[in-house]
């Protein structure tokens, strides 16, 4: 992974934060500040100053923009934001959600299956009565088979909900991107509307 940056090639000491800007002629100087800095913002002076694909500083000719322009720009940039912060937010939750879900009608599954209880017959042999169990084909002198291990009440055959470590490693991380989506929609709420726009994307 790199850094793929828009930025501006025509600035003084390579402030890509809120430069100032170079070959500012015909521009409308009521954009401008005193200190030679964009009053609401800039951008690149044909299309937006957007990254390459190539890793460091892709550097565009910028100009100052007026107030509508970057009025707009934040905008557009706050609603992406806003989208992107739900959407992970959503698949956050809904990705657990999901999982709570399938292990839930797993158990459910379990619990209703049908099982198998072995019972016996009492049989009657001169005049006494002794456990046997049903099996066909049994003879009366054979060896009665062992009678099964004393099982706790509620316990045979029980199935819990119930996530293995990796699953709560999953749960974990899709909760910390589902905070994530959290933060950046506050965040992007509490951005001010009247800031500066930076059409290459390094806010102040």
């Amino acid at each position: 992974m790199c850094a793929r940056i828009g930025a501006c090639e025509n600035t003084l000491a390579n402030n890509q934060s809120r430069p100032v800007l170079t070959g500012l002629s015909g521009q409308k100087y009521y954009n401008v500040n005193a200190d030679g800095t964009c009053k609401y913002g800039h951008d690149a002076k044909e299309g937006k100053c957007e990254p390459g694909w190539n890793c460091g500083y892709t550097f565009y000719e910028c100009a100052c923009v007026d107030e509508d322009t970057a009025a707009d720009g934040l905008k557009e940039d706050q609603t992406v934001k806003l989208v992107g912060g739900a959407g992970l937010f959503v698949v956050g939750i809904g990705a657990i959600a999901a999982i709570v879900a399938v292990e839930q009608n797993r158990v459910n599954k379990a619990r209703s299956a049908p099982k198998v209880v072995p019972y016996s017959l009492d049989l009657e042999r001169n005049g006494q009565k002794s456990a046997s169990p049903a099996f066909s084909g049994v003879g009366p002198n054979a060896p009665a088979p062992a009678p099964p291990k004393a099982i706790a009440p509620g316990l045979a055959g029980s199935k819990q909900f119930q996530i293995d470590g990796l699953g709560l490693g999953c749960m974990a991380l899709l909760g910390v991107v589902a905070l994530g989506g959290i933060i950046i929609v506050a965040v992007t709420i509490s951005d001010k509307p009247e800031g500066y726009y930076n059409g290459c994307g390094t806010r102040e």
